[in-house]
């Protein structure tokens, strides 16, 4: 299973890969499609856990989750 973390902001999953990769997450960037006002630019982060301490990483650095989905 995988988590789907919405971020926002191109910048913000960048940052957000760098820090799940720092902690031993496999995830990469990936593009959604703009929902309206909950996605902002449509970037979220592909993290290969379930952990949900992968949200918390990024949300302790400052990011603000817009969403989380498994996929």
């Amino acid at each position: 299973m995988k988590l789907l973390i919405k971020v926002g902001s191109i910048t913000n999953a960048q940052r957000s890969v760098r820090i799940l990769s720092s902690k031993g997450y496999k995830a990469h960037l990936k593009r959604i499609t703009p929902n309206k006002s909950d996605s902002g630019c449509g970037w979220a982060v592909l993290a290969y856990t379930e952990d949900r301490d992968a949200v918390k990483a990024i949300e302790n650095a400052g990011i603000r989750v817009r969403g989380v989905e498994r996929v």
